[in-house]
This record gives C-alpha cells, sequence and structure tokens, in this order.
C-alpha cells in the first residue's frame, strides 16, 4: 500500500469481529494520499451497509466521484 498510486476505499466495521479495525487503520496511514478508511460504527465483518445503507451509497459513490 505504501507505493499505491491509485484510489483505495477501505470500508471497516469498528466491530469487526473477524478483522481487527487496526490492521486499516495502518493500511490508511501508510499512504494517506491514495488510501480513504472509512470506519463504520457499529458494523461488524462485510457490514456496513446493512447498517448504514445510505452513507455507504453517498461514501462509495463520492469516492468514485474522486470526492
Amino acid at each position: 500500500m505504501r507505493k499505491a498510486a491509485i484510489p483505495i476505499l477501505l470500508i471497516h466495521g469498528d466491530r469487526d469481529g473477524n478483522i481487527p479495525i487496526r490492521h486499516s487503520r495502518e493500511i490508511a496511514a501508510a499512504n494517506p494520499k491514495w488510501v480513504r478508511l472509512w470506519e463504520v460504527p457499529g458494523a461488524d465483518h462485510v457490514n456496513a451497509y446493512a447498517v448504514e445503507p445510505e452513507r455507504y451509497r453517498r461514501e462509495v459513490l463520492a469516492w468514485f466521484d474522486g470526492r
């Protein structure tokens, strides 16, 4: 990730019981120019859409739009 030169969006639930959120934080911190992290309160592993469906749409569409 340190050498990535393309936009990367990480979506990580703060209640993920599968992968510690610190992993996504470390990835994002390694290349803040290209890696964006959205931490989803109350979401478990791959559960962000179920917890925050409207914001999920906004975040993903904004990322694709380069915002």
